[in-house]
């Protein structure tokens, strides 16, 4: 069944997609890795077999005529340690050949699914052992993709081949008059050829493989809308949780904010809609905002201003202005002298009302 038909629509989060990266869930094409290793391997064949035939003939020739035919061999001599010099020879030989092909086999892995290891994938799952699923296997989509590309691969590699063989049918009858050097490099050549021409065709195929298991992967992952909305909840959090969190928190700084307005010295306003709480002492280097809010928050902030005989100024374009500020900032250069002057009146009003409270009570 197709994604589309099992609900799941949504593209795969990062989180699934880093979760199935540690359980060894991957995109890997196994053709293109084996294309590689078949063609690199091949190549290096082609540029080093010439060096490789001459060191081989030179250590069997001395192991032969140097080690073995300098005396008739002993009957209670050991063969063994003749057999390990000649495993020694033989992988001096192989080592540059083995070496290209490791390298090649981790640059291809890294390539594809990068530097990752991973051994979730050793561990012993008893779901795989079902007969129950493995016999649907046995006839799933998959299986007969996999055909099919193993189809196409053969008609591939009997086109590429077909033409060199019959050359190589062709020139055979010929081949006896040559002496059995120029028989043995011929035939190394059509080798070399074949090789050559079938491991690029594979390479091809692999690619198209490459696609495939890419997209066969990613419908894999890919998630319902309800599985997206539990990664987002289990990553960041229930969002009303959050939405709770985040109102208490507001809650708390409104309650820190209305505790500072008896300690204000102006509450600028328009006239209900914005309220502003100003303070100013001679320490700080400019008058700074303590509270502020519009519509019920600046009703309740006139209101305990009125309670605390906070002086209160109507200014609706400045106090506008300095709603956009925030909690504890200064007032900006702009709007310090407007500021400064209705600070100035307030003080001044208040000294007059202190000075006629004093002259009455005399």
């Amino acid at each position: 069944m197709s994604a589309e038909s099992e609900g799941r629509t949504e593209q795969p989060t990062g989180q699934k997609l880093q979760r199935a990266r540690r359980e060894g869930q991957v995109a890997k094409s196994q053709d293109l890795s084996a294309a590689t290793l078949s063609l690199v391997g091949t190549l290096t064949i082609w540029l080093l077999g010439g060096w490789c035939v001459e060191n081989f003939a030179a250590c069997l020739y001395r192991f032969i005529f140097e080690e073995l035919s300098a005396e008739a061999l002993p009957h209670d001599k050991e063969v063994i340690p003749y057999l390990l010099m000649a495993l020694q020879y033989t992988f001096f030989i192989l080592v540059p050949i083995l070496a290209l092909m490791v390298v090649a086999a981790l640059a291809i892995d890294i390539y594809q699914v990068g530097l990752k290891v991973s051994f979730d994938p050793l561990k012993l799952k008893f779901s795989k052992l079902n007969p129950v699923s493995g016999m649907k296997n046995l006839f799933s989509k998959q299986k007969v993709v996999m055909l099919g590309q193993n189809l196409l691969k053969l008609v591939f590699a009997a086109a590429v081949t077909l033409p060199v063989l019959w050359a190589a049918y062709m020139e055979s009858a010929s081949l006896a008059f040559l002496v059995p050097s120029a028989s043995a490099s011929y035939c190394a050549d059509s080798a070399i050829t074949v090789a050559l021409r079938v491991s690029c065709a594979l390479l091809v195929l692999s690619l198209f493989d490459w696609w495939y298991q890419r997209y066969k992967f990613n419908e894999q992952m890919k998630m319902t809308k309800e599985e997206v909305k539990d990664e987002a909840r289990s990553q960041e959090g229930d969002p009303q949780v959050k939405q709770k969190r985040r109102q208490k928190q507001m809650e708390m700084a409104r309650n820190r904010m209305m505790k500072e307005i008896p300690d204000a010295d102006v509450v600028v306003r328009n006239p209900t809609h914005y309220a502003v709480a100003l303070k100013y002492s001679p320490e700080m280097a400019a008058p700074a905002v303590v509270a502020k809010g519009k519509n019920k928050i600046a009703e309740k902030i006139l209101e305990l201003a009125k309670e605390a005989r906070v002086p209160m100024w109507q200014d609706p374009w400045l106090a506008r202005e300095l709603y956009k500020l925030e909690i504890g900032e200064a007032i900006p250069p702009e709007l310090f002298q407007a500021v400064v002057n209705i600070l100035s009146h307030v003080m001044k009003k208040e000294k007059m009302a202190e000075f006629m409270k004093n002259k009455n009570a005399a």
